[in-house]
């Protein structure tokens, strides 16, 4: 009797925290940016920016830990947009830093997420301010994207990637 309460004392975290298909995930490089550094990342960005922009606003921490609570979820997502349309990411989401801002699209509050290949030397040798200011890069393919994240619904959508 005592195995067995021992037994499901220790299965339980994994069962229920564990699921297949757990959509969580908590990137280790993240940072935050403020309403007039996001203007400048969506504005700036080579990818096609989102249509109907009405505001942009702070995030909180509450809308971050829905957004990572989802977060697996965006490598279901098909690209849209002119290039690589149709595919979905094929490098693994801990290969990527990112960067977020809060933004409204017909009064829907959206969390933009921009993602760019990490290394370490990137962080450092080009990327130095990548926690204040917005990293935008011209090409780069896979290892420069964009998404929306709908924090109500909680869903991705507008996967879109750099040219080449």
């Amino acid at each position: 009797m005592k195995k067995a309460l021992v037994y499901a004392l220790l299965l339980f975290p994994v069962l229920t925290f564990s699921q297949p298909g757990d959509s969580a995930f908590r990137p280790k490089y993240t940072a935050v940016l403020d309403t007039s550094k996001g203007r400048l990342l969506v504005r700036h960005s080579p990818r096609p920016a989102p249509q109907k922009i009405s505001a942009y606003w702070n995030i909180e921490q509450k809308d971050i830990d829905r957004l990572h609570k989802f977060f697996r979820k965006i490598t279901s997502v098909p690209a849209s947009g002119a290039y690589l349309s149709g595919t979905r990411l094929p490098l693994g989401l801990d290969n990527y830093a990112y960067q977020y801002t809060g933004i409204v699209i017909s009064k829907k509050k959206y969390i933009y997420v921009n993602a760019f290949y990490l290394s370490d030397i990137i962080l450092i040798e080009d990327y130095k301010d990548w926690q204040t200011e917005p990293v935008t890069w011209k090409h780069g393919e896979f290892a420069y994207w964009s998404a929306l994240f709908d924090v109500k619904k909680g869903e991705f959508s507008q996967l879109v990637y750099n040219s080449r």
